[in-house]
C-alpha cells in the first residue's frame, strides 16, 4: 500500500509540475503580446514593421537572433539607451517569448 501510495503521489507532483510549466510559458506569451502592442509598438510598428528607418523591423526575423539582442541590450552587452531601459526588466521567458512572437508573424 505505502509503494502505490508514493507513486501516486508523484504521479500527481509530475502532472502539476507540468501544468505549472504550461501555465509560466502561457503566461510569457500574453506578457510578450501585451509588451508587442504597448512598449514595441511606438518604435516598432503594431505589426513589427518600423514606420521610422531609424528602427528595424521585427516581424520575421530569426527568433535566436531576436532572442540574443534582447538579453544583450539587457545585460549591457548590446548599448543603447532605450532598448537598455526596454529590456532591462525583462526575463528569459519573457525574451523568448517576444522572439518568438516577432518571428511567427506572417
Amino acid at each position: 500500500m505505502r509503494k502505490s501510495t508514493s507513486l501516486l503521489f508523484y504521479a500527481l507532483l509530475s502532472i502539476l509540475s507540468f501544468f505549472n510549466i504550461a501555465y509560466a510559458e502561457e503566461a510569457s506569451v500574453l506578457k510578450a503580446k501585451e509588451l508587442a502592442n504597448t512598449l514595441c509598438v511606438a518604435c516598432h510598428g503594431a505589426d513589427g514593421i518600423s514606420p521610422v528607418d531609424l528602427y528595424p523591423n521585427l516581424r520575421g526575423q530569426g527568433n535566436i537572433y531576436l532572442e540574443k539582442q534582447l538579453k544583450d541590450f539587457r545585460d549591457g552587452r548590446r548599448i543603447d539607451p532605450i532598448m537598455n531601459a526596454n529590456a532591462a526588466s525583462l526575463d528569459d521567458a519573457t525574451i523568448k517569448a517576444l522572439a518568438n512572437y516577432y518571428a511567427n508573424q506572417d
